[in-house]
């Protein structure tokens, strides 16, 4: 007879914390807790609940238990934490070590006792990675082919995950609505979403299609080569090895190519093409939520949020996807195209003022010295002494005028 193994429940951080009773502890832990999962998921400022100061706990239980559900390297994930929090006291650090290593055994994750010990509490700083600009990505793009370019611009301007975006199919995208469906299988919290790319991403990948029949053509010339896939659903036939390679030439080339002093890594990666999707989609006016939900982060979305239909967030995106574009540039808008022009037209008019003021000033300038003049000839050297003599004698004697 076989049996069946029951799945022990997650414990969220709430349910964590209800083991202790010292409110000193309970207060510290979660601290800790609520800055490891600000650290994961890039949570540049505490969210807090509304109204108040402390920490919004549904969310980060949310957060939580997300995070235990996902394939982690939990330790790399600790050491990595805490070297980022840079010059805090070493007691400071070992007390959110130990949050963090007490949760994880809570929920039957055990950090073998060599690598807790190896994960040190005084180590120094590690240099992390950060979101690529503008100027950077089109550094990058102007070294890769149409292929590559696609890819990028499609990561870019719709916060896919590198994996997802190299096991795209044909019949994934709605072309005409720039809508990619991220299939269940290829996502990382194995749930099916939607995104969209920018206009910019739906010209490059409307070339790509024309130019893909072209691409079979070379390929089968040049015969079967490393890192190339035949799948013919794949939008990129490459392996996800093949588009690092690929990405790590085209860095070098733009002399983009600064590592990381103590892993060595790039510090420009494909990952950060997401980055910089999740930093400036808000930037346009999409609220974090709608940010989130394109990303795929629903797990502790709010209700009203998860409710939203794909239109929505189409129009949300939209609106918002000017702040995304690599080489297009934002069109200006009839009322603000207006406002320049009242704006402009007012500075014309201060100037013409200005022009007129100093005309003015500098012939009433040329009169005085003409008088000033003319008096100086009419009078006698003698007349000049005593004039001048008289005025002394006033500063003087006090007089003043």
């Amino acid at each position: 007879m076989q049996t069946t193994a029951k799945t022990t429940p997650k414990k969220s951080i709430s349910k964590f914390l209800k083991r202790y009773h010292s409110i000193k502890t309970i207060g510290t832990y979660r601290s800790a807790l609520v800055a490891y999962m600000n650290y994961l998921y890039d949570v540049e400022e505490t969210r807090r609940e509304a109204g108040g100061r402390a920490p919004d706990q549904e969310y980060y239980d949310r957060l939580a238990l997300d995070y235990l559900s996902e394939p982690r390297d939990y330790g790399s994930d600790l050491t990595e934490f805490l070297a980022s929090m840079g010059d805090a006291p070493p007691q400071t650090k070992q007390c959110w070590k130990s949050a963090a290593v007490s949760w994880l055994a809570s929920n039957k994750i055990y950090l073998h006792p060599e690598e807790t010990r190896r994960i040190r509490t005084g180590c120094r700083p590690r240099t992390r990675d950060r979101a690529p600009t503008q100027e950077e990505i089109r550094q990058i793009m102007d070294h890769c082919d149409l292929q590559m370019k696609t890819y990028l611009l499609m990561l870019s301007s719709a916060g896919l995950r590198p994996g997802e975006g190299v096991k795209l199919w044909w019949s994934d995208i709605d072309a005409e609505r720039g809508l990619i469906f991220v299939r269940a299988e290829i996502a990382k919290n194995k749930e099916s979403r939607v995104c969209f790319m920018s206009t910019e991403a739906m010209e490059a990948y409307q070339q790509w299609i024309q130019f893909y029949p072209q691409f079979l053509e070379k390929k089968e010339a040049i015969g079967p080569r490393s890192g190339a896939k035949t799948d013919p659903e794949r939008i990129f036939p490459l392996t996800y090895s093949a588009v690092q390679d690929k990405f790590a030439r085209a860095l070098t080339k733009a002399g983009l190519d600064e590592r990381d002093p103590s892993t060595r890594r790039f510090v420009l990666h494909l990952h950060t093409m997401r980055k910089f999707f999740r930093t400036r989609l808000p930037m346009g006016g999409a609220t974090v939520d709608v940010t989130e939900a394109l990303m795929g982060h629903t797990g502790y979305l709010a209700g009203s949020y998860l409710r939203l239909t794909d239109e929505d967030l189409e129009a949300a995106y939209r609106a918002a996807e000017h702040e995304l574009w690599i080489y297009k540039t934002r069109p200006i808008n009839e009322a603000e195209l207006q406002t320049v022009k009242d704006e402009a037209a007012d500075l014309r008019e201060k100037l013409t003022q200005m022009r007129h003021q100093v005309a003015t000033m500098q012939a009433t300038q040329t009169e005085y010295i003409a008088d000033a003049a003319t008096i100086a000839k009419r009078l006698a050297p003698e007349d000049l002494d005593a004039i001048v003599a008289e005025a002394v004698k006033r500063i003087q004697d006090g007089g003043g005028a």
